[in-house]
């Protein structure tokens, strides 16, 4: 199920974004393209204004190290997983007034952890951690949360929250609950020696967004496993509507902007007492909006193929032309939203997993829920607190 309830509605809702953001893509656009200018003029290289798909990242990054003086690698040794997992785990207590208990934490020699708690629960790798959530208030346990966090052959190669377990009321029994679990799928780099695993500043982002998934899905209260948190990736039915499965996730996301969280959940990995200097706090909420318009251009493009794909079997029609594959229609499209073309001899649409893992026209659900998880934001910003209540 869907809160936006038609295609019609869903291509409105991407046609207004489209002409709405044409003007801020522009004008990122024109900024990468000048800085590209200064770079052919420096190496004297014959120099067309024309932005390629694969010099995007590139001058991106580059146009982000001018403007805000930002050294993803210099920064990253502020934000070792240890402190980032601890730190994270702090800011939605005092958010959400729960509490998190280890459960199982891996050994030092990485042959796995024991128990500690009030279960004797089995993981499905020596480096998994398990924790117990419970309210502050009355001590009950609301959940549990598995966390996988270092890349290994064979896992899931995507960073997600998937459910273990729905929560419901059970029938007989005097009507007990069970309790929900989910699991975080991570693909961190693993410690190096005496340097502990470090993440890059998005790294961070989307580990306090996977978080907002984990806090949803434990704090949910339903005597109906239909209604636990799930999405469609999972094989039992249940969860929220498919557009509104991003909001919680993307308003607390935004918590790592605010400039006392994200120093809160800073610290050297050499020294944690170190936080990180707040010239780079400045620079990084600074840099919230970098590229923005091209970010979102670009989601609004591949949202909009989404719903362009699933609208009928092929072959497509796109503005006069006919006839299309997949991938032809991918191009057609992108040159439409973003003024590229497709990089010779490639089909994106083959490495795309999005639409089959549950999001197959519903990839707008991101643009949907960013709309209402800034309103939700906002809602804390302006309590009494400042947005921490």
């Amino acid at each position: 199920p869907k809160m936006a309830k038609t295609p019609e509605a869903v291509n409105a809702f991407l046609a207004d974004l489209h002409q709405g953001l044409k003007p801020r893509m522009d004008n990122d656009v024109a900024q990468m393209l000048q800085l590209k200018k200064e770079h052919f003029a420096a190496s004297q290289k014959p120099f067309e204004w024309k932005l390629n798909h694969w010099e995007v990242a590139y001058y991106s990054d580059k146009l982000k190290k001018k403007r805000f003086l930002i050294d993803d690698e210099r920064i990253k040794e502020y934000f070792p997983l240890s402190r980032v997992v601890t730190q994270t785990m702090s800011v939605y207590q005092d958010l959400l007034g729960v509490r998190f208990a280890a459960v199982v934490v891996p050994q030092p020699s990485g042959t796995g952890g024991g128990t500690a708690a009030s279960c004797s629960p089995e993981v499905w790798h020596p480096d998994v951690h398990l924790y117990e959530v419970s309210e502050q208030a009355t001590g009950e346990v609301v959940g549990h949360i598995f966390l996988d966090f270092f890349s290994r052959d064979g896992k899931y190669a995507h960073q997600c929250v998937v459910p273990v377990k729905p929560t419901f009321v059970r029938r007989g029994g005097g009507g007990a609950r069970v309790l929900p679990a989910c699991a975080m799928i991570c693909n961190f780099s693993a410690p190096v020696g005496s340097r502990p695993s470090l993440l890059l500043f998005r790294e961070v982002e989307t580990f306090f967004h996977e978080f907002g998934h984990v806090m949803h899905c434990l704090c949910t209260r339903t005597p109906y496993s239909v209604f636990s948190w799930a999405w469609p990736m999972v094989p039992y039915p249940g969860g929220v509507e498919q557009d509104f499965l991003e909001v919680p996730s993307m308003a607390f996301q935004q918590w790592v902007f605010e400039a006392p969280v994200l120093a809160r959940l800073s610290g050297h990995y050499e020294d944690l007492n170190r936080a990180l200097p707040q010239e780079d706090v400045t620079s990084l909420v600074a840099a919230k909006y970098h590229n923005i318009g091209y970010h979102y251009q670009g989601l609004v493009f591949l949202a909009s193929y989404d719903m362009k794909l699933h609208s009928g079997p092929p072959p497509y029609n796109f503005e006069g032309q006919q006839g299309l594959d997949c991938a032809q229609l991918f191009d057609r499209m992108r040159q439409k939203y973003l003024g590229e073309k497709s990089i010779e001899g490639t089909n994106f649409v083959a490495t795309w997993y999005h639409p089959v893992s549950g999001y197959d026209s519903g990839y707008f659900g991101y643009l949907w829920s960013d709309v209402r998880a800034y309103d939700l934001f906002a809602s804390f910003q302006g309590s009494p607190s400042g947005g921490m209540d």
